[in-house]
C-alpha cells in the first residue's frame, strides 16, 4: 500500500500498539479525564523515542497538536493531543503552536467509520493560517488508526510550505484490529 500510494508525512513514531492495557489507559485519559494516564503514556513515548525526536527538534521545528473542534473540546474539557504535545515539548528544543492549525468544521467521530469514510469525513475540516516555509512539523495525535487524520493535515501543512511532517502518537492500531 505504501509503495503504490506513499504517505504524505515522512515518518510516524508511536509509543505503543493500541491494545490492552494501553487502549484502556487511553480511553480513561480521553473519556474519563484521567490525565495521569495520558501523562504517563506521553512520558513513556518521549522516553522511547527521545533520540529520534531530539534529532528532529530545533529552531526550524514546531509541534502541532491535532486540534479538536471547539464543541468537542468544550465537551471533553481538554485537548488530549495538546497534553501529549506539552510533554514532548518539555523534553525537546521546539515550540508548540496551538493557534495556527484549527479544526474549522465539526466532523463525525472517526471511531466507527471505514477507511474510505474516514478520508471523506475529514476533507476540508482543518485550516492553517501560518506560512510554514521550510519548517519541520511534529504533528501530535493520541491514536493513529488509518492515517486519515494525519494525512489530511499533512497535505494542508505541505500546501502551507512545511518542509517535513513527522507524526507522533501514543499508539497505533494494529492492522488486525482495523475492522473492529
Amino acid at each position: 500500500m505504501c509503495i503504490k500510494r506513499p504517505p504524505v508525512f515522512s515518518a510516524v513514531l508511536c509509543g505503543f500498539q493500541f491494545c490492552f492495557p494501553v487502549d484502556s489507559m487511553i480511553r480513561r485519559f480521553k473519556d474519563q479525564r484521567n490525565l495521569a494516564s495520558g501523562y504517563v503514556l506521553a512520558k513513556l513515548l518521549l522516553s522511547r523515542h527521545r533520540a529520534i525526536l531530539q534529532s528532529l527538534s530545533g529552531s526550524d521545528t514546531t509541534i502541532f497538536p491535532v486540534p479538536l473542534h471547539w464543541t468537542a473540546k468544550r465537551k471533553r474539557g481538554f485537548n488530549q493531543s495538546l497534553i501529549i504535545a506539552e510533554v514532548l515539548a518539555s523534553g525537546l528544543d521546539c515550540e508548540i503552536d496551538t493557534r495556527s492549525l484549527t479544526r474549522v468544521s465539526r466532523s463525525k467521530t472517526q471511531k466507527y467509520l471505514s477507511q474510505t469514510e474516514r478520508k471523506q469525513n475529514l476533507r476540508g475540516v482543518f485550516d492553517c493560517t501560518k506560512n510554514l516555509k521550510g519548517q519541520r512539523i511534529i504533528l501530535v495525535d493520541d491514536v493513529i488508526t488509518t492515517t486519515s487524520t494525519i494525512s489530511e493535515i499533512t497535505q494542508l501543512l505541505g500546501k502551507k510550505g512545511a518542509a517535513d511532517v513527522v507524526a507522533v502518537a501514543l499508539a497505533r492500531t494494529p492492522a488486525n484490529r482495523l475492522s473492529q
